[in-house]
């Protein structure tokens, strides 16, 4: 069970490091898995830094925080998880939800990952499904079981913001 809720805050760390991906992919086929590959690499190594960084406790936290809110669309993930429930919320309760379910993400986030210090995840291809929708792979490697987790994201540029929301794991 550990291992498991482990793994799935792993993956969904994989899917936000990445998500921002969207935003710097070249949209011709050639370029758009291969751009989202590198972005989804380099914000995967900047949130590791983060978390494993020795600055004071509540300077990491703001740091984290704020790298978690740049990449994603915390408001999209939240009005998801109300479904069809968010269609008759006053606006004044929905805001005070998404405010609460982004500072619940972020210490999530934050908590579980820093389980994993020591540990390396590295994108390991990429499935371009159309120009504006890439399946990015990646694995953790150096965890004590020895076994790789297996994560798959996908980075999409079809959102006012680019930023994107959808995740699948392996």
């Amino acid at each position: 069970m550990i291992f498991h809720a482990r793994r799935g805050a792993l993956v969904r760390f994989a899917a936000v490091a990445a998500m921002l991906g969207a935003f710097l992919c070249d949209p011709s086929p050639t370029f758009a898995a291969n751009a989202a590959e590198s972005f989804a690499q380099t914000n995967i190594d900047k949130g590791y830094t983060i978390l494993n960084s020795s600055v004071a406790e509540m300077q990491r936290r703001e740091q984290f925080r704020t790298f978690i809110l740049g990449l994603t669309d915390l408001k999209r993930i939240a009005m998801f998880t109300l479904g069809p429930y968010a269609r008759d919320a006053a606006p004044t309760d929905l805001d005070g939800f998404v405010q609460a379910f982004r500072d619940y993400a972020v210490a999530v986030y934050e908590v579980r990952l820093s389980k994993y210090k020591g540990q390396v995840m590295r994108v390991t291809g990429s499935t371009e499904r159309a120009p504006d929708d890439v399946i990015v792979n990646a694995q953790v490697v150096g965890g004590q079981g020895g076994q790789p987790i297996n994560a798959a994201f996908r980075v999409r540029t079809d959102t006012a913001d680019r930023k994107s929301t959808r995740l699948n794991s392996s």
